[in-house]
């Protein structure tokens, strides 16, 4: 009967323990997940955009959500044409922030 009861705690416990990492594991992954461009650095970033010419960028869709149409990337036949926004979404409540943007190619002034 000890036994039996004993099986019976054990199995309890490691169902609990179960429950608990998975419950640990969907909060540390709804963490992981990209947030929006505050709409303040949003619009800032559109505002620059149109004052340089920079025209290929999408308006519609949040930089941070690594977009393809944000990043341009590099290559051995253009070398110094760079042009990206990088971003920083570790900030409390879905926040992100722009920490980078290069926008420069050989025609640049």
């Amino acid at each position: 009967m000890a036994a039996a009861v004993s099986d019976i705690l054990r199995m309890t416990f490691s169902l609990l323990l179960l429950m608990l990492l998975t419950f640990c594991m969907k909060s540390i992954k709804l963490e992981a997940q990209a947030g929006l461009l505050a709409s303040d650095e949003a619009a800032a970033l559109l505002e620059i955009a149109t004052q340089v010419g920079k025209m290929d960028w999408n308006n519609k869709v949040d930089p941070c959500s690594n977009e393809t149409s944000w990043v341009t990337p590099t290559s051995s036949q253009r070398p110094m044409f760079d042009n990206k926004v990088v971003c920083n979404c570790s900030f409390p409540g879905g926040v992100c922030h722009i920490v980078a943007m290069y926008i420069s190619s050989l025609n640049s002034p």
